[in-house]
C-alpha cells in the first residue's frame, strides 16, 4: 500500500495471486493477526496510538495481506479527520 492511499478507501491487493480487495470489503477477511498500537510502538516510534496493522487471509490463496486501520471517531472524540495522513503526520496525538 502506497502512504497517499492511507487516507482514502484504497483497495488491498494480494501478493500471491494479485486479487484486489476493495476497502468496504476488508473487515470480511478472515483475520490472521491485528498488532496493536502498544505492540507497534516499541519498534516504531512514534507510533499513532489509534492506529493497528491487521492481517487478513485472501480467500483465493489464504496468503496474509496487511493493511494500517485508523482511529473511529469514536477514538477521535467524535471529530471527523483527513484519514491515517493526517494522523500519521500528527504522530499519533
Amino acid at each position: 500500500m502506497h502512504a497517499t492511499e492511507l487516507g482514502g478507501p484504497a483497495a488491498s491487493r494480494c501478493s500471491g495471486c494479485g486479487r484486489a480487495y476493495p476497502a468496504a470489503q476488508w473487515s470480511s477477511l478472515a483475520l490472521v493477526r491485528r498488532l496493536e498500537a502498544s505492540e507497534l510502538g516499541s519498534f516504531v516510534r512514534p507510533w499513532p496510538r489509534h492506529v493497528v496493522v491487521e492481517a487478513r487471509a485472501c480467500t483465493r490463496c489464504g496468503r496474509a495481506l496487511s493493511r494500517l486501520v485508523g482511529p473511529t471517531r469514536d477514538q477521535l472524540g467524535g471529530h471527523e479527520h483527513d484519514g491515517l495522513n493526517g494522523v500519521l503526520e500528527a504522530g499519533g496525538r
